[in-house]
């Protein structure tokens, strides 16, 4: 160890206070991702007085397998009122704060090269776990207090502009469903191009203007006059990927390379997650057939968590993606926006439970995916549509840009945290 170093274990103290009285209701758990998460375990006939209690500016970690998931489940406590955990986490927090600042002592334990340091120290457990004992040998490099704040206050101003986007990009993606709902669910949808703005506005549309409604046998239900259905297979082409010979393996993957290979974690409830990328190159890209992206292309997961899904606009930074085994390629016959819409919607996430098969792996196949009916809107309405959910879906890729940009900027700056003294 350079002599910069110093040894974490003189810089912290584990807090073991336990929740005896019962005082304490809120339970809370670190999430995989290094966020502190109201837990949603059932603790029914649980004794909550095994508990311990973290309050503010207390840290909580698990190191019972960071060898195995190659991450430490950490975060820093902030609020005012305190919580309990389980007693499977260390709850710890500096020996002074005149010496180490929690939030920095944060930052250190958030470095990929930490993730990379409890991983390599847990090899000789079979569950990847290590001990409070090596995990106070880890080392750990505290400038003065003042250069502290100093990182502290950057890591800020980058990590409340990625906040920022997020709560905008919810904002839009709740926008795109709140219209969809109106327009497809409720047929509440302008009856014009003219008048599309002003209907809008006043919540006024087809259905509450006295449009025309017919019953459809095939989906149970009144919809408006002229609309028709068809199945998926009949409005898109379904693509699995290329689960050949040439499949890739562990060794043709790399950080990064000319080809993105979407893993499970990349394909969330909330559309793509590039945070974690793996990557094959241009030769390895060409020796597989079917399974690469097209702009407008849908992606759904289809084994072990079925049903996200994302949609592949042209303001996705990587342009060479292709599916991994576990998901499928819904090519749009139709407008591609009003399709991954009705893909999203709660309707059809019930619809599709009735599909999924496989007691140990949850799969949806192909061959029932394509029988599922679904509700063809007029040309005017699902291009009126169109034009909005483009819009918006473009935009949300455009912020996620953004944040992975500056996740990047986050990164550098904790990484020159070993470069201080």
């Amino acid at each position: 160890m350079k002599s910069s170093y110093k040894r974490l274990g003189d810089f912290i103290k584990e807090i073991n206070i336990k929740n005896s009285d019962l005082k304490i209701k809120n339970l809370v758990g670190v999430s995989i991702e290094k966020t502190l998460i109201k837990s949603v375990a059932n603790t029914i006939g649980t004794d909550m007085s095994t508990y311990k209690i973290i309050k503010k500016n207390q840290l909580a970690c698990k190191l019972m397998s960071v060898g195995r998931d190659e991450k430490l489940p950490v975060d820093l406590y902030t609020d005012e009122n305190p919580s309990i955990i389980s007693a499977a986490y260390y709850v710890f927090e500096p020996v002074s704060s005149d010496i180490l600042l929690p939030e920095y002592l944060k930052m250190w334990l958030f470095r990929k090269e930490t993730d990379r340091y409890v991983g390599y120290v847990s090899g000789g457990d079979v569950r990847g776990g290590i001990s409070w004992e090596t995990f106070s040998e880890m080392p750990i490099k505290v400038p003065t207090i003042e250069k502290q704040q100093e990182i502290i206050k950057e890591y800020n101003i980058i990590q409340n502009r990625i906040t920022l986007n997020n709560q905008l990009i919810a904002k839009l993606e709740e926008t795109a469903q709140t219209i969809y709902k109106q327009w497809f669910v409720d047929f509440e949808f302008p009856i014009s191009d003219t008048e599309a703005l002003e209907v809008i506005e006043k919540q006024k549309g087809y259905k509450s203007s006295g449009g025309k409604m017919v019953w459809c046998e095939e989906l149970d239900k009144e919809v408006p006059g002229g609309w028709n259905v068809g199945t998926l297979s009949e409005l898109s082409q379904m693509i699995d990927g290329d689960r050949g010979s040439n499949y890739p393996n562990s060794n043709d993957f790399f950080e990064n390379e000319y080809c993105l290979f979407l893993n499970a974690s990349n394909v969330t409830k909330s559309g793509f997650n590039f945070s974690k990328c793996q990557f094959i190159n241009k030769e390895k890209d060409e020796l597989l057939r079917k399974g690469k992206l097209q702009i407008n292309d849908i992606v759904l997961t289809s084994r072990g968590t079925v049903g996200n899904l994302a949609f592949f606009s042209d303001k996705i930074r990587y342009k060479n993606i292709r599916i991994n085994s576990g998901m499928l390629i819904i090519r749009p016959k139709i407008e591609a926006s009003y399709l991954f819409s009705m893909l999203n919607s709660f309707e059809f996430g019930k619809a599709i439970e009735n599909y999924i098969s496989g007691s140990a792996v949850p799969q949806l196949p192909i061959k029932d995916l394509s029988v599922i009916k679904i509700l063809i809107p007029n040309k005017l309405v699902m291009n009126n549509f169109s034009k909005i959910g483009l819009s918006l879906f473009r935009e949300i890729d455009i912020i996620k840009n953004q944040n992975q940009k500056l996740e990047e900027l986050k990164e550098l700056l904790l990484g020159r945290m070993v470069r201080e003294n």
